[in-house]
């Protein structure tokens, strides 16, 4: 049985001291202060969750290959964006977009037969090392 990390289950909204709002999980994230957003895709397949990204804009960043990721060159043909796994056995795997030059979208995965997209993040200008 393969063990899967869960995927959120609600969205809590802290307001004052004495007030917490529950809700659904929104359909869309926002991050840098609001000037960015990403669909959610918690629980999507990669192959899924690629299109996805791609019809919001994201395009994927090849990863540079060097001698020791000739383990993910098959995989790459199909996912290019595949940046790197963990080799724990559960299948965490990295995935990087970006949208316009300020903005990086990572996306992990966790599944060995079929990857999950499990978490993703957008960093920001500000954020972006060079």
């Amino acid at each position: 049985m393969a063990i899967i990390p869960p995927a959120p289950l609600a969205d809590l909204q802290i307001v004052g001291r004495d007030l917490v709002i529950v809700r659904n999980v929104a359909d869309r994230d926002s991050f840098c202060s609001g000037t960015s957003n990403a669909p959610n895709i918690f629980g999507l397949p990669i192959h899924l969750a690629r299109k996805v990204q791609l019809v919001e804009g994201w395009q994927p960043n090849q990863a540079p290959i060097g001698e020791a990721d000739s383990y993910y060159a098959e995989a790459r043909k199909l996912l290019p964006e595949l940046d790197t796994c963990s080799g724990t056995g559960f299948g965490f795997c990295r995935y990087e977009y970006s949208r316009e030059v300020t903005q990086i979208l990572t996306v992990i995965t966790a599944g060995e037969t079929l990857p999950l997209a499990n978490g993703f993040t957008v960093q920001c200008a500000r954020e972006i090392q060079p």
